[in-house]
């Protein structure tokens, strides 16, 4: 779990350089042959990229972006809003943490769930940021997303495993528990009989029931061994 950690704690920095450089690029971007040649470099890049403007409209985005919403060029998506590329649920929270974000001008980092390239429900650790102007006003939003689902696979199966230790020691304790006293009994049996055949004299009638006492005991004792070991 803590290499899984350090693993997260380390993307979550990469994606904090990424979107920084990202945004700067963005907001530096001073023409439209800037703007095109930055479009043609983020599509490009890896991960989920894409920016809008403060009324929601897409601006721009990357080549997986492009391909999950179900387009063949990050061209197609410009001008379109969530509501026009996904269904009406999923846009409905997607534009509602987009407006909460630019409202508030703070950054924010989640897991989101979606789809990956190939259609299939995925989980995104997301990064999104809002865009401002020189003036310091809210002009628009950037979001950077990278899918951690084999991650979060690994998170439940390692934990799962834990548990499944954690219940196998417990379960060895309480057989033991129950051994310890399974076996006591038997033995104490066999002692006493043991004792008092050394301290009496006892009759021929007495001896064969005292034998066949610790004949039971002894049987008992070795079906618990056998039973001990088939474990």
């Amino acid at each position: 779990m803590t290499a899984s950690k350090d693993h997260l704690e380390k993307l979550v920095n990469y994606q904090k350089h990424e979107i920084n450089a990202l945004k700067h690029a963005i907001l530096a971007a001073s023409n439209d042959q800037e703007t095109f040649a930055l479009r043609e470099l983020i599509a490009l890049m890896p991960g989920n990229i894409f920016w809008k403007n403060k009324e929601g409209y897409f601006l721009g985005c990357n080549n997986t972006t492009a391909k999950i919403l179900g387009f063949s060029s990050p061209n197609e998506i410009i001008g379109k809003r969530s509501a026009d590329v996904m269904d009406a649920k999923l846009a409905k929270m997607v534009e509602k943490t987009d407006q909460e974000i630019m409202a508030s001008n703070k950054e924010k980092f989640f897991e989101e769930v979606g789809l990956n390239e190939n259609k299939e429900p995925a989980i995104y650790l997301t990064h999104k940021v809002p865009l401002c102007n020189q003036a310091g006003e809210v002009i628009g939003l950037l979001g950077i997303g990278f899918d951690i689902s084999e991650r979060k696979k690994l998170e439940q199966e390692l934990k799962t495993a834990k548990e499944q230790a954690e219940m196998a020691v417990q379960a060895k304790s309480q057989f033991l528990a129950v051994v310890n006293h399974e076996l006591r009994t038997p033995l104490t049996g066999i002692l006493g009989i043991v004792n008092v055949l050394k301290k009496h004299h006892a009759t021929p009638e007495e001896k064969e029931k005292l034998i066949t006492d610790l004949e039971n005991c002894s049987q008992n004792l070795l079906a618990i061994v056998n039973n001990v070991l088939d474990f």
